[in-house]
């Protein structure tokens, strides 16, 4: 969403009721341009982010996501972007202006780097990799990085993954909060399918970190202060916990996620939380999240709190 009035470019966004009957809103990162939607090009350089959250190559994710009516046409009619387990340490390639890459060139001379990188148009897809099967998202998200190129936009730490379009911006999300398409439609899950090491890697290309007059000099991610938060709040059914982040260096954009005997509360992601007969018996714990540009994202964990007593 991109709003004139204001310069504020938003990413996904979208609010839910839980079984507890708590209403909660969740959104990605946003950024600052100039508010007027002719000039988000020239005068926010690349779409960097100005303020804000901010991704590793300075873009808007959502512009390279591989969106479901795409994928059902059959053709994806832009760059895609990927993450990786990990990419260069110090090195950049177009557009990415910072890295928090792990490798050392002396070690991975033929690593990845964060930013763009594109496929020889000639490259024929079965001449590598060629006893990978074949499947559905293969020929499509090789075709698309030949023609208009692919962006390494972050880490992930653990798999090579293509990146899709959010659940919060598909129109089932208005019927049902919960429900995601990818995985409730079975014609499109099965269009996902793809093979990560079909893709020819070795023969991606890493455009110039100095195309079209970018600046090359990369900017190495900085530690983030952080802080280990803590809970406030009588644990007794029926009253509100507040999570208490800490001190964390100024400017850091903080998210908050809470647990119950360590499972994940989808949907719980605000400062406080509402003990409600669910949460009898059991303990809370909330990570806080931070993120600033130019620095590392960090996590803490808070303590569990005492075991929730049931109302009086």
């Amino acid at each position: 969403m991109y709003d004139v009035a204001t310069g504020i470019f938003r990413d996904y966004y979208g609010a839910a009721q839980d079984d507890d009957g708590v209403w909660n809103f969740a959104s990605a990162g946003y950024f600052y341009a100039d508010p007027d939607t002719g000039t988000v090009g020239s005068d926010n350089y690349w779409l960097q982010y100005l303020q804000g959250a901010n991704s590793v190559v300075g873009i808007a994710n959502e512009l390279t996501q591989v969106g479901a009516e795409e994928l059902r046409s059959g053709v994806i009619g832009h760059a895609v972007s990927v993450t990786f387990p990990s990419y260069l340490s110090g090195q950049v390639s177009f557009p990415a202006k910072q890295t928090d890459g792990k490798l050392a060139s002396s070690s991975y001379p033929n690593a990845p780097v964060a930013g763009g990188c594109h496929l020889p148009r000639g490259l024929r897809r079965r001449s590598v990799h060629s006893r990978q099967p074949h499947r559905p998202l293969d020929g499509r998200d090789h075709a698309a990085v030949k023609t208009y190129g692919g962006i390494v936009t972050d880490q992930n730490f653990w798999c090579m993954s293509l990146n899709f379009e959010n659940p919060y911006g598909m129109g089932e999300r208005a019927d049902d909060p919960d429900a995601n398409p990818w995985k409730d439609d079975a014609k499109l899950a099965a269009l996902t399918d793809f093979h990560a090491n079909a893709f020819p890697w070795g023969e991606t290309a890493w455009v110039e970190p100095s195309y079209a007059g970018h600046d090359t000099t990369v900017v190495p991610a900085k530690q983030l202060t952080s802080s280990t938060p803590t809970i406030t709040g009588t644990t007794t059914v029926g009253n509100t916990l507040t999570a208490k982040a800490g001190a964390w260096r100024r400017g850091s954009r903080l998210t908050y996620q809470w647990y119950r005997d360590g499972k994940k509360l989808k949907g719980h992601t605000a400062r406080t939380f509402t003990l409600t007969n669910y949460s009898a018996g059991k303990t809370l714990t909330v990570h806080v999240t931070g993120s600033k540009p130019g620095y590392t994202t960090v996590s803490t964990s808070s303590s569990k709190t005492a075991k929730v007593a049931p109302a009086r």
